[in-house]
């Protein structure tokens, strides 16, 4: 009996030992950021940190071009920190913190963070998403139909990624469908980014507003961005026609 207790206390031991062996040899994964969103032409930050204890023999951050190649892009290697193109050196070895320069759409995609050290490749990665800040311009300009004077203001978000949201104020209050109408248009352009231009139509003679805002929402700006632009009123059609009798 008392053998029986000894062999199970032995087989508890060697269990232990066992896991413990296991445990000391797992594979410390990387602190690192999984979502991050690029502003284009602006800068962008890529953190990656080593948590293990083991010495690092290479670091890189690298992107997958095909089904087996890579491109380095920074990191560390041959004893040295290194960068290319539009990224910056790491901070070290074990903390691949780095900054990108978000110079294209391109940019978007996933990124792979990976250490070297003697046993293991621990990796991580992160996938960056590209946004484009608009350029917000207005235009206001009139045409003459049938002996009826309209005006038509031109609200354009140029450059964006993703598309914009164009919307009028008069008064302080959204135009009715009366005697207002609004109409869309968007171009995509070569390099990933769109133009959306909102063009708010109405006769002179049924508004009595001297100013209109064009109203842009998107995920550049903090804020929703108000631009007025200054329109005609009846009264001041027709001061003017006086004025040039």
């Amino acid at each position: 009996m008392g053998c029986s207790w000894l062999l199970i206390l032995g087989l508890i031991q060697i269990v232990a030992h066992s896991l413990e062996i296991q445990g000391s040899g797992e594979e410390p994964i990387p602190v690192i950021a999984h979502n991050v969103t690029g502003v284009l032409e602006e800068d962008v930050y890529l953190s990656c940190e080593y948590q293990g204890s083991a010495q690092i023999n290479k670091a890189e951050w690298k992107r997958r071009i095909s089904s087996s190649k890579f491109k380095r892009l920074a990191g560390f290697s041959n004893g040295e920190l290194f960068s290319r193109g539009d990224f910056s050196k790491p901070d070290s070895p074990t903390n691949l913190t780095v900054r990108m320069k978000v110079s294209s759409v391109e940019a978007e995609g996933e990124y792979i963070c990976e250490f070297q050290e003697e046993e293991e490749n621990p990796f991580g990665s992160v996938f960056v998403t590209v946004i484009a800040k608009p350029d917000i311009r207005i235009e206001v300009n009139s045409e003459t139909i049938n002996d009826t004077h309209y005006q038509l203001v031109s609200c354009s978000a140029v450059g964006g990624r993703p598309i914009p949201q164009i919307s009028w104020l008069v008064g302080g209050r959204p135009p009715s469908d009366f005697p207002f109408t609004v109409n869309e248009s968007k171009t995509l352009h070569s390099n990933g980014t769109s133009t959306l231009i909102s063009t708010l139509r109405f006769p002179t003679h049924l508004q009595d507003e001297e100013s209109v805002i064009c109203v842009v929402k998107h995920e550049t700006l903090p804020n929703p961005k108000s631009t007025t632009a200054n329109v005609e009123t009846y009264g001041k059609l027709i001061s003017a026609a006086f004025e040039s009798l």
